[in-house]
């Protein structure tokens, strides 16, 4: 309001600077609710983590290119303590690695229960995980901050990659 108020009183060679600062200001205040609603999605506290991630891989898909498919098992219910929130962000970064990475058109996210535990698989056909001079497979601080998230719940990360794909897979006790 005060750039719209200042942009009155300015000359009309500064209107056009007036106008991008506006502009500036308008995106990065969309951005932020973005990026809010990112952090905890209300609706996970609402209706629960099945539809917040429905609606996240959904939104996602759409902004990334990427046809993503949603499996969430009937039933699954809500998760004690930060279960909910810890899936949620390894979703948030197996998808972001999968649209960084991978070269996938596709991918999938199945959720769902395996005796005591909350099974999380991210899928993709791109071209897999990076090796390094030995081969081995190269882990950044997406995979690390993974583990991190999965670790005070003794949680597990497993990663099965190759050129035809890569195959993400968290599982987390109730």
């Amino acid at each position: 309001m005060t750039l719209a108020q200042m942009k009155t009183n300015a000359s009309t060679a500064n209107a056009a600077h007036f106008e991008e600062c506006v502009g500036l200001v308008s995106s990065a205040s969309a951005e932020l609710r973005s990026l809010s609603y990112l952090l905890h999605p209300p609706l996970m506290d609402v209706i629960g983590l099945g539809a917040a991630v429905q609606e996240f891989v959904s939104e996602f898909g759409k902004r990334a290119g990427i046809h993503i498919t949603v499996d969430v098992a009937k039933g699954l219910g809500r998760l004690e303590g930060n279960r909910e929130i810890v899936i949620f962000r390894i979703i948030q970064e197996g998808l972001a690695n999968v649209h960084r990475h991978s070269g996938s058109a596709t991918a999938s996210v199945k959720l769902y229960y395996a005796d005591q535990d909350v099974i999380l698989e991210v899928t993709d056909q791109g071209r897999g995980l990076a090796m390094d001079s030995e081969g081995k497979v190269k882990y950044g601080v997406g995979i690390k901050s993974m583990q991190e998230r999965l670790r005070p719940f003794r949680g597990k990360l497993e990663l099965n990659s190759s050129v035809r794909g890569t195959k993400l897979t968290a599982s987390l006790p109730r």
